[in-house]
């Protein structure tokens, strides 16, 4: 991510159709001071669970203008991409569908409808399955069964899940918040791991094995906060409420947790170069499986930046996780930089967020596709 001290920006359209030191701008061209501000591509959350579309307006107006679910209905993912298809309003809309999980695990007993993986032979049909109802990658519940007392996926079926989403070239995602599920999922080779470890922390020497197999990660430092606050330092094996898991198996509880185990984490896998992720795991309070832990939508994001740069990150490299990083590895060609021809999805705050990563909070403007969200109060 090139840092551009000063300069102009010209929208027509829908796109950014010129970066340059000065544009003179025509009479009837309306201009938005950029004095004393920061012009930033429009920020990419890669790790969301949507309610409503309200939900992607609420996304959109705290600078978020695309959005990545990791986990949902195919018929609600194809409204909210409608909706963000035709609305500048609300936060650009991509989704995995539903994720995989084991024939009788906990995700199948909390959600019996969701469609499930019962073993390495299912994993071909449940991937093209995701694919024909619209998914753009393929989300994986890792957990341990000796937690959940129910019968999960192996790591094998793990990893021909994974190996079926790569034939189709589409990543694999596991949600991963404990050292156990953590462990598992880089085992099968899943290209992109979500969270990071409450319960441990992981070290140089696992950080550069994976490194060694271009390994991905969403830590979702805001998430892991907010559960820790929420549930202490021991919860139930996922993202639930305790009550949520009762006569579930006889769920176990993880013990040990602590953020200090997920911050740690990332410095060690930022330590050797990993590439790291922008995501909340936002959601509606109460929502599904998110349970208790209060992830707010828009708002968090900032949160997480933050988080990341406490962690280890310059304020450059968390924006860019944020922007460019999570366009070009989730293969969004269009957007992420601010760059001629790209998408006009573009955050304007007041401050200078590359030496001090607060500053997107204070939001002047946001563009979606060009049209103005929020106004400026400056001119």
């Amino acid at each position: 991510m090139r840092v551009i001290r000063a300069g102009d920006v010209l929208i027509s359209g829908a796109k950014i159709a010129q970066v340059a030191s000065r544009i003179t701008p025509d009479r009837d061209w309306k201009v938005v001071s950029g004095r004393g501000r920061t012009l930033l591509p429009g920020l990419i959350d890669a790790h969301v669970h949507i309610s409503s579309v309200d939900d992607m307006a609420t996304m959109a107006q705290h600078g978020v203008t695309t959005v990545l679910e990791m986990f949902g209905a195919p018929q609600a993912a194809t409204a909210n991409r409608s909706a963000a298809a035709s609305r500048n309003d609300v936060a650009d809309f991509h989704s995995s569908g539903w994720g995989a999980s084991g024939t009788g695990g906990f995700l199948s007993s909390r959600t019996p409808d969701v469609p499930t993986v019962g073993g390495p032979q299912d994993a071909e049909a449940f991937v093209a399955a995701r694919v024909a109802e619209g998914s753009e990658y393929i989300k994986l519940f890792v957990q341990d069964p000796s937690t959940s007392g129910l019968p999960e996926m192996s790591e094998a079926t793990i990893a021909a899940v994974a190996t079926a989403a790569r034939r189709r070239n589409l990543h694999s995602i596991a949600h991963a918040p404990y050292r156990w599920a953590f462990d598992t999922a880089h085992n099968a080779n899943v290209s992109i791991i979500t969270h990071v470890p409450l319960d441990d922390t992981i070290d140089r020497q696992w950080a550069l094995r994976a490194a060694a197999r271009k390994q991905i990660f969403v830590p979702t430092l805001v998430m892991s906060k907010a559960q820790v606050e929420s549930q202490g330092s021991s919860a139930s094996p996922c993202c639930v409420s305790p009550s949520a898991t009762t006569g579930s198996g006889g769920m176990k509880a993880v013990p040990g947790l602590s953020y200090d185990n997920a911050r740690d984490s990332v410095a060690a896998l930022h330590a050797v170069g990993l590439p790291i992720l922008v995501g909340t795991d936002s959601h509606a309070p109460g929502a599904g499986i998110s349970g208790p832990a209060s992830v707010p939508f828009g708002s968090s994001m900032h949160t997480e930046l933050a988080l990341l740069v406490d962690a280890g990150l310059s304020p450059v490299q968390a924006l860019r996780a944020a922007t460019a990083l999570n366009a070009s590895l989730f293969r969004l060609a269009d957007r992420g930089r601010v760059k001629s021809g790209f998408q006009a999805d573009l955050l304007l705050v007041t401050g200078d967020p590359t030496s001090d990563i607060t500053a997107t909070k204070d939001i002047a403007e946001v563009w979606r596709r060009g049209a103005p969200l929020k106004k400026s109060d400056g001119s």
